[in-house]
């Protein structure tokens, strides 16, 4: 019905307490330049690209 087409629908994630989030990234990125701040209900994570040869690892990132 015409009703039907005019609905809007909203996604919003909200979560209590602890939860992750995991994503593999390329090669190409400076592990231990990565950061990340949350201010306002907003996550950003900053990832930069390695100037040289990628190298394998694992890092622990902390948020502010």
């Amino acid at each position: 019905s015409k009703e039907d087409e005019e609905e809007t629908y909203h996604r919003v994630e909200s979560f209590y307490g602890e939860f992750t989030r995991s994503f593999s990234l390329p090669d190409n990125i400076d592990d231990a330049g990565i950061t990340a701040d949350y201010k306002k209900g907003v996550l950003r994570v900053h990832i930069p690209k390695l100037k040289d040869a990628p190298k394998e690892s694992s890092t622990k990132i902390e948020v502010s």
